[in-house]
């Protein structure tokens, strides 16, 4: 929406001119709750070769940690995240994964 778009570059230049890192991507909110491993292999195949990327995800070992995330597979997501298939690809593409700080 053109409103969200004005939003979003004023909230950047706030940003830039307190030196605050952002990214330039995010990935997996559409997908919020069930970023298996089809999803993720699907993000990496094409999201950007450049930019910061920020991939959406709430992993962990329990189902339905809040009332309002009662749909959320969390066990499927961290699953992912230990998916040799999602390990592969991660390594073959070269990313470079981190924290916000790890980027500064």
């Amino acid at each position: 929406a053109r409103w969200l778009r004005f939003w979003i570059v004023v909230m950047r230049h706030q940003l830039d001119a307190q030196g605050i890192l952002y990214n330039d991507y995010i990935f997996g909110i559409a997908r919020s709750g069930i970023m298996d491993e089809e999803a993720w292999l699907e993000i990496l195949a094409t999201m950007p070769a450049k930019g910061l990327i920020e991939i959406y995800t709430h992993p962990a070992t329990e189902l339905n940690l809040t009332h309002s995330m009662g749909g959320y597979r969390h066990t499927e997501e961290l699953e992912a995240l230990l998916s040799p298939r999602v390990r592969g690809e991660v390594e073959r593409l070269q990313l470079r994964r981190g924290g916000y700080l790890d980027f500064q």
